[in-house]
């Protein structure tokens, strides 16, 4: 459902915003989360 896949991206950028930015923080991994970011957006 559209409902779930919201929660799903939800959840994952949460996870990325724990996880990933700590561990990873070079220009690609900031370019890869403003893409997602943008499918969210057209997702909601």
């Amino acid at each position: 459902t559209t409902a779930g896949f919201q929660s799903a991206l939800l959840i994952s950028i949460l996870f990325w915003q724990k996880h990933g930015f700590v561990e990873v923080t070079n220009q690609q991994a900031s370019e890869s989360y403003g893409e997602y970011a943008k499918v969210m957006m057209l997702a909601l």
